[in-house]
């Protein structure tokens, strides 16, 4: 028998109340879901739901085996097919996160007060007053387990925490970063900050690990806020992926773009606001609701949410406690911050650099931060790991700005070189990578010597 959409909403609500997160309100509450489910006529004779909920009112968690679920829908009359697609949706669901099964639990809280209120019909049908006070008194029953989890380290589940820890490595387009994991690239569930100058090269950064991320076939999601385009970002990653002057791409945009498209397919996802369009926690709400659409986000960048005239938002790193909530789901977010003032033209941020709250710094799993020269012609600079909670600190290389955007890694020599030229001449990646060659043969020398 085919079933409605309302009516598959109904069951799979009773497979969530299995949840871990679901299992001790629903309990709880069990005498309101009951009447609930015997008063609908939809699931009134249905004796495999009414069955299900018994194993909630008399069990434990821990006692609720596929075994046990199995049994007692084959004992309420179900066949052997439904009883298997019934026991499926129910360990399907049980493995939810608590921010997955959040529409679960305003529903079962919903029919509860709803059967209070029916109950208080009845009764005081004649006396509004009377039905007020019998509603007011109504106390739904809530759990606060779901916000405190405590658990023995038997309940411990190693593999998956593993399986996140690892990550198989997503490895960063800089080599001295995936150097400082243990890993060899970033761990899983990181909140990586990325903070830099205006100028410096922080989104050029964030683009650049975007294309390496994709490059390895992750999904990522770029949310960029403020003076970014969609046809900036098109015509950006595409100079920085083929490795050609941002010059050339602008001549013939469609043609990049497509080709853009034809490497990534997908894989790519583009949003591009205003500063002050959107807050930190629709943000947060959205990817939320959309984790299957995105391994990694990157966000350019904090202080362009919209703070609703809460100073929290900034002051307190309210953003991060946000963005900490998806990271928590198996997901990498990084975002750009700006740094003090007093650092817009420092070659080299630390750690106590970034702007507006030391909270924040505290909350992020690893900083990044993004030095310029002031004074050169190019584009140069430094990029350093400033704190790393997973892996190695303190780590830093020199960089140039190539003509295509790439921030190309620099030897000391060609830095010190390069600062002080009257040149203003761009360079490419593959100029760059001469100077690096002529300069590896210069020091090789000198170990030889």
């Amino acid at each position: 028998m085919s079933m409605t959409t309302y009516d598959a909403n109904k069951y799979n609500l009773v497979y969530s109340m299995f949840n871990q997160y679901m299992f001790s309100e629903a309990k709880m509450n069990i005498i309101q879901i009951k009447k609930y489910y015997v008063r609908d006529p939809l699931t009134n004779n249905n004796e495999a739901i009414h069955s299900l909920l018994n194993l909630i009112k008399d069990k434990e968690i821990s006692e609720i085996t596929r075994s046990s679920v199995e049994l007692v829908c084959s004992e309420a009359g179900s066949t052997d097919t439904e009883v298997l697609k019934i026991a499926d949706s129910i360990f399907a669901i049980k493995h939810y996160t608590r921010d997955q099964v959040l529409d679960f639990k305003n529903s079962m809280k919903k029919i509860c007060f709803r059967v209070a209120c029916e109950d208080a019909e009845k009764q005081f049908s004649d006396d509004p007053v009377k039905f007020t006070e019998a509603i007011r008194s109504y106390e739904y029953k809530s759990n606060h387990d779901d916000i405190m989890t405590v658990k023995t380290l038997g309940e411990l589940d190693i593999t998956d925490m593993m399986e996140d820890y690892l990550g198989n490595g997503l490895r960063s387009s800089q080599d001295f970063i995936n150097n400082s994991f243990p890993i060899g690239g970033y761990i899983g569930s990181q909140l990586v900050m990325v903070v830099g100058a205006p100028g410096a090269g922080k989104s050029l950064f964030l683009m650049e690990e975007a294309l390496s991320f994709l490059d390895q076939g992750k999904r990522v999601h770029y949310l960029a806020m403020g003076d970014l385009s969609e046809l900036d970002m098109i015509i950006r990653m595409s100079a920085m992926k083929f490795k050609i002057p941002l010059t050339e791409v602008s001549m013939n945009i469609p043609a990049y773009k497509e080709k853009l498209e034809q490497t990534y397919g997908d894989l790519l996802k583009i949003t591009c606001l205003p500063s002050s369009t959107l807050t930190p926690k629709q943000y947060r709400d959205y990817m939320m609701d959309n984790l299957e659409m995105f391994d990694v986000a990157l966000v350019d960048y904090d202080s362009n949410f919209k703070t609703e005239g809460e100073q929290m938002y900034k002051e307190g790193g309210v953003i991060y406690d946000f963005l900490t909530e998806v990271t928590r789901q198996s997901k990498r977010i990084f975002v750009a911050a700006q740094p003090k003032q007093a650092y817009w033209n420092s070659e080299f941020l630390p750690l106590d650099s970034a702007g507006e709250s030391s909270r924040k710094q505290h909350i992020v799993d690893m900083i990044i931060t993004i030095g310029k020269n002031p004074n050169a012609k190019l584009r140069l600079g430094n990029i350093s790991i400033v704190k790393n909670r997973r892996g190695v600190t303190d780590l830093s290389h020199r960089f140039i700005g190539a003509n295509s955007g790439n921030l190309v890694t620099c030897s000391e020599i060609n830095y010190s070189g390069l600062k002080t030229t009257t040149n203003k001449r761009s360079l490419s990646v593959a100029d760059i990578q001469l100077l690096q060659d002529e300069a590896d043969k210069v020091e090789a020398s000198v170990h030889v010597g």
